[in-house]
């Protein structure tokens, strides 16, 4: 996306909002898809950042108002596992 920051972006409300769904389905943009451009910060930082994303994505407690940005983006999630909060990066074997 063209920093040297770690930036998370929803293509199908973004960049091509513009484009037909039938369009974007077919081509493998769906409304779920996210784009992760990995910048230079700590990998552990990104990491606890995104895992920290993840979990409040999937909270069903308290959801976010509906009429509110992050309500339209992260509505109540169905039932699914929790992801782990760790500052330990994972490596390739």
């Amino acid at each position: 996306l063209g920093s040297t920051d770690t930036l998370i972006q929803h293509p199908a409300a973004l960049t091509h909002q513009v484009v037909d769904e039938e369009v974007r389905d077919a081509t493998g943009i769906s409304g779920s898809l996210m784009r992760i451009s990995v910048g230079l910060e700590d990998p552990r930082d990104i990491q606890a950042d995104l895992n920290h994303a993840l979990n409040l994505s999937q909270r069903q407690s308290k959801p976010y108002p509906k009429n509110s940005a992050l309500g339209a983006l992260f509505p109540p999630a169905p039932s699914s596992p929790s992801f782990e909060e760790s500052n330990t990066p994972t490596t390739a074997a």
